[in-house]
């Protein structure tokens, strides 16, 4: 649910890639702090593709690369409440989800300063 929650606060910020995303998370040391395992966000993003969460907005082409730029859908960013509520009524546990709230936040302070 973590790996889902983080991915899905980072494109309410803004569309993003799925390296954009490991990139983030790596700059921000999130497998460290939140628990969640950076190979994870393929399958995490293929996930909430699948189920209507986000999708591909536009193909970008880079030399003979294709890279799919992803966004949060309506039903997604009603998902990302869901489990935003979710993990606020579990208890504190030695990975916070807590801690991808102020992710989310931080990062938004962050891309405002730019």
């Amino acid at each position: 649910m973590t790996t889902k929650l983080m991915v899905l606060a980072l494109l309410g910020i803004k569309p993003m890639s799925g390296y954009d995303i490991k990139e983030m998370l790596k700059l921000t040391d999130a497998e460290r702090w939140s628990g969640i395992l950076i190979g994870s966000i393929y399958n995490a993003i293929h996930k909430l593709e699948r189920d209507g969460y986000i999708e591909v907005s536009k193909i970008e082409h880079t030399g003979h690369r294709q890279k799919a730029i992803y966004t949060i859908t309506k039903r997604g960013q009603e998902y990302e409440k869901e489990l935003i509520r979710e993990s606020l009524e579990k208890p504190f546990n030695s990975y916070p989800t807590q801690l991808t709230l102020v992710f989310r936040l931080l990062i938004v302070l962050i891309s405002s300063k730019r």
